[in-house]
C-alpha cells in the first residue's frame, strides 16, 4: 500500500503466495524517534514486534489476535500498520482495535481501517492502518509491563494465526489522506521465482513496506 506524509509518500505492498504455512515478522528493536505525525524530511521505522502460532485465545475477549508493542510504545502521532496472518479462505475479522496491555485490557481508541484482505492456497492475510494515533503512554511506564497492543476480534478461532505490528513515525494525520497506492499478488511455483505485485512508484523520502506470508523452504 502507498501512504502520503505531508510532502512525500510511504509505500507499502502485501502479497501472500498461493502454498503457504508459515510467516516471517521483521526483527523489532528500532531507536526512539521525535514525536510527530507528519515531516518534510520522509517517514522512519519507530517500533516493530510480532506474534506467529496463535490459536485465537486472547485475555478479557476471545476469540482475537492480539500483539503489544514490547518492550516500547510508538510516538504518539505514528501511524500503525498491522497485518494478521491465519490459515483458512474466508475473512473472520469482526474489527481491529488497540488496548492497553493492563488487567481490563482498556480499549485506547485508534481507529484502524481495512488496506486489503487477500487469501489464496487456504491461508489470509489482511493489513490495516491507524494513523496519527493518541491516547496511550507516551513513553510507556517499562516497570509495570503495560504496553500498547493491536487487536483483531474474529468471528471464530483461527487454527493457526499471527500478526505483525509497525509504527512509523512522519505519515499523514488521515487515512483518507495517507493511502494511496496499495497493490497485491499471488501465485505458485515449483522453482526458485521472484515474487512481486505490480510496480508502485515511490517519492523521494518515501517508506516501502512490503510483506510476504508462504510455504517457503527458502527466502532471500
Amino acid at each position: 500500500m502507498s501512504l502520503r506524509t505531508a510532502a512525500w509518500v510511504f509505500l507499502a505492498i502485501s502479497g501472500v503466495t498461493a502454498c503457504s504455512d508459515g510467516t516471517a515478522p521483521s526483527p523489532a528493536s528500532q531507536p526512539r524517534l521525535p514525536s510527530f505525525s507528519y515531516s518534510a524530511n520522509g517517514t522512519a521505522l519507530n517500533q516493530a514486534n510480532g506474534t506467529l502460532r496463535e490459536n485465537g485465545t486472547c485475555p478479557v475477549i476471545s476469540p482475537c489476535i492480539v500483539k503489544g508493542f514490547n518492550p516500547t510504545n510508538p510516538h504518539h502521532g505514528d501511524a500503525i500498520v498491522a497485518t494478521f496472518y491465519w490459515v483458512g479462505s474466508t475473512n473472520i475479522i469482526d474489527s481491529v482495535d488497540d488496548v492497553l496491555t493492563d488487567a481490563q485490557y482498556t480499549r485506547v481508541g485508534n481507529k484502524y481501517n481495512l488496506v486489503d484482505y487477500v487469501t489464496a492456497g487456504g491461508y489470509s492475510m489482511a493489513t490495516y492502518l491507524a494513523t496519527n494515533v493518541q491516547n496511550f503512554p507516551d513513553p510507556n511506564d517499562p516497570s509495570n509491563g503495560v504496553v500498547l497492543a493491536v487487536r483483531a476480534l474474529l468471528s471464530q478461532y483461527p487454527t493457526d494465526g499471527g500478526v505483525t505490528i509497525s509504527s512509523w513515525t512522519g505519515v499523514y494525520d488521515t487515512f483518507a489522506g495517507a493511502l494511496a497506492d496499495h497493490a497485491f499478488a499471488s501465485g505458485s511455483d515449483t522453482t526458485v521465482t521472484t515474487a512481486h505485485t505490480r510496480p508502485i512508484t515511490a517519492d523521494s523520502g518515501a517508506m516501502v513496506y512490503t510483506v510476504t506470508m508462504g510455504g517457503l523452504t527458502g527466502l532471500d
